[in-house]
């Protein structure tokens, strides 16, 4: 389950929480590089290891994804409420993309969106955690945030896709919570409509529940829970 990978990636980017940004770029790259060349050379060796097989799973492998929480990390530290960020954001997630994708298909790999895969070094296909595929996806994602950015305006028929945005722990929670109940075959045999129905009844309740009572469930959760560890240390550290 890709919740507990990302739970070790939180425990891993803890270090860098005071990185400046050219830190958590260049751990970024190291990921990318490194740690993408660890994870599909030890997979099979830590398969069965308890945590340690979660650092270089076939999927969502820690010591190689948590390039991407740098990054978003790194993207995080920019002005964003400024509206001319999005520029340069757009331009550097447009270069890795084009690095990361444009390298791998130049160098021999199938296209992302052929059904295709590739397990060589310079693989764009989906999952293959290879060096460009991951650059690229970083690349991508930087672009979304860039034009998000870009378009964001607090108008009301905005409202839904805020609410869903900023309870992003509970919805993907809830819906891992549908998956179980409804059964894998949604995931292995997924279907439009299924998706569709999951996505808007998620948006519905997101609005519903931050008219109702602001920040999600889990989000208020984490914070007290962190908030009161915090203090509570802090407190400790005084005496």
């Amino acid at each position: 389950m890709v919740l507990t990978n990302l739970g070790l990636m939180f425990v891993l980017a803890l270090p860098s929480l005071r990185w400046p940004p050219a830190a958590l770029l260049a751990g970024a790259a190291v990921a990318f590089t490194a740690g993408s060349l660890v994870a599909r050379t030890f997979t099979d060796a830590l398969l069965s290891v308890p945590v340690a097989e979660k650092l270089v799973s076939y999927h969502y492998p820690a010591v190689a994804w948590i390039g991407y929480v740098w990054i978003g990390m790194a993207v995080g530290r920019a002005p964003l409420a400024r509206g001319a960020t999005a520029i340069p954001l757009a331009a550097w997630g447009a270069t890795a993309a084009v690095i990361g994708y444009g390298g791998g298909l130049v160098l021999g790999s199938p296209a992302p969106w052929s059904g295709r895969d590739a397990s060589a070094w310079f693989s764009v296909t989906p999952h293959s955690n290879a060096t460009l595929e991951l650059v690229g996806n970083a690349g991508f994602a930087v672009l979304v945030i860039a034009a998000c950015l870009a378009v964001a305006r607090a108008t009301w028929w905005q409202a839904p896709l805020l609410a869903f945005g900023t309870m992003s722990l509970s919805v993907y929670s809830a819906h891992i919570v549908v998956i179980a109940i409804a059964g894998d075959g949604v995931v292995w045999q997924p279907s439009n409509a299924f998706y569709v129905a999951l996505t808007g009844s998620l948006i519905v309740a997101a609005t519903a529940w931050r008219a109702w009572r602001g920040t999600g469930p889990l989000e208020q959760g984490v914070t007290r829970l962190s908030t009161d560890t915090a203090d509570a240390l802090v407190g400790r550290s005084r005496i």
